[in-house]
């Protein structure tokens, strides 16, 4: 058996014990059975990148350490989770990081060209990368605009005139309203502090390049982003 501790987008984490031989869609649907989320509206992530191949041996992943930490967001909106927040959609034109959380703990997830992500923004607060430094999963240097946003709505992220901007849509209303949002701060995050942190906890192991080794095995076709914006 082997435990594997998943962090929603709001709310505790919590762990699932699975055979080490399962596949992700059987991962999916041990978390149904723990807080009613049907396989269907989950999206698993691990280091920012979206596990899409629900047959997956995830072997393959725990081989690394013997608890891994695995992020889940809802592929659907509309639906407030157990805390009472609702997810927001998250758009973009091209793909790129977006980073929530804060230093110590943060999560840099992976937004794919012209379709909707839904995740929770934890103090309505995310990061839009505009320069990563390296490439290796653990060693990468995030550097990001940080936006803020107070009211419901989803967030869309385009190119216009060369120049990147976001904006925050609010379908309140039969028109809708369309509110651009100015970054309040820079910043740049180093994965390798996180890591750090997380590898005196014991919840990350010491085969780094193991890791990566199985990333790429696991997700082809998703390849790595050196910079984005």
């Amino acid at each position: 058996m082997a435990s594997v501790v998943i962090i929603p987008s709001e709310g505790e984490e919590f762990t699932v014990a699975v055979e080490d031989s399962c596949t992700v869609l059987e991962l999916k649907k041990a978390i149904d059975e723990e807080i009613g989320v049907v396989a269907a509206r989950q999206s698993l992530f691990l280091q920012g990148y979206q596990l899409t191949e629900d047959g997956a041996l995830l072997k393959d992943l725990l081989h690394i350490c013997r608890t891994e930490r695995i992020s889940l967001v809802l592929k659907e909106g509309g639906e407030r989770d157990r805390t009472g927040k609702r997810p927001r959609g998250v758009t973009s034109d091209k793909e790129l990081f977006l980073i929530r959380g804060q230093r110590s703990r943060f999560e840099a997830i992976l937004i794919g060209a012209n379709k909707e992500d839904w995740i929770q923004l934890k103090a309505g607060k995310f990061g839009v990368v505009n320069h990563t430094e390296g490439e290796e999963i653990g060693k990468r240097l995030f550097h990001f605009s940080l936006y803020e946003v107070k009211k419901e709505g989803s967030i869309a992220l385009r190119t216009e005139d060369g120049r990147d901007k976001v904006y925050l849509i609010i379908e309140e209303g039969p028109n809708g309203e369309e509110i651009e949002l100015k970054p309040i701060d820079t910043k740049t995050y180093d994965e390798r502090a996180r890591v750090t942190k997380l590898d005196k906890a014991g919840k990350l192991g010491n085969a780094i390049a193991s890791w990566v080794r199985a990333l790429g095995h696991l997700l082809s076709g998703t390849g790595a982003v050196a910079e984005v914006f």
